[in-house]
């Protein structure tokens, strides 16, 4: 991708394809900070685009957070099958013992979905913070027994650390969030 830079002494149009955009080309007045830093900005994300698992999560979690949503919906009215553990359900039932955290678990999903869709930041605590909430499903669950959410526990701490190597270790995920953190935008001068 490039940016098109317009100097504002010259109003010469220059495309600019690498960081660091540092004067025009034509006059060589060095552009100003904000035309400087909002241009390497708009490089760096178009060169760290979205990592495949972080596209196949964007997907997946979509997906499940709307199929959680609409049995949420249904239930009521005990339209499909449900069940907690072994144990089958009707819909209302299902609803009152664990409607609430199976819809937290499905608005996690959604939020994390829409926000790696509009190429959030915050995302990626979001994402980690799955693993915790899962485990705490574990043991608030009614008629899990212990041995059960102790299995799940360690299952979700492995998957957390697994992760966030992912999230926080790996090069591309990292240019990717880095392009896109609060702290990469640039916000407007307050005065000359």
């Amino acid at each position: 991708m490039s940016v098109i830079v317009v100097c504002p002494k010259c109003s010469f149009a220059a495309t600019m394809h690498r960081a660091p955009v540092h004067e025009c080309s034509a006059c060589h007045e060095a552009y100003p900070e904000l035309v400087r830093s909002s241009s390497e900005v708009a490089l760096a994300r178009a060169t760290a685009s979205k990592p495949a698992l972080l596209l196949l999560g964007q997907f997946g979690t979509l997906f499940f957070g709307a199929m959680a949503t609409l049995f949420l919906v249904l239930a009521p009215w005990d339209i499909g099958s449900y069940s907690i553990g072994n144990e089958v359900v009707s819909g209302p039932e299902f609803l009152r013992r664990g409607g609430l955290l199976f819809g937290a678990v499905g608005a996690l999903f959604l939020a994390i979905g829409i926000g790696l869709w509009r190429d959030r930041a915050w995302t990626r605590p979001l994402m980690l913070a799955y693993w915790p909430l899962s485990a705490l499903l574990g043991f608030v669950m009614p008629d899990t027994p212990t041995e059960g959410a102790i299995s799940l526990a360690v299952f979700a701490a492995i998957c957390g650390a697994f992760a966030a190597l992912y999230l926080y270790g790996k090069a591309s995920v990292r240019a990717y969030y880095e392009a896109r953190t609060p702290s990469a935008r640039v916000a407007p001068s307050s005065g000359a």
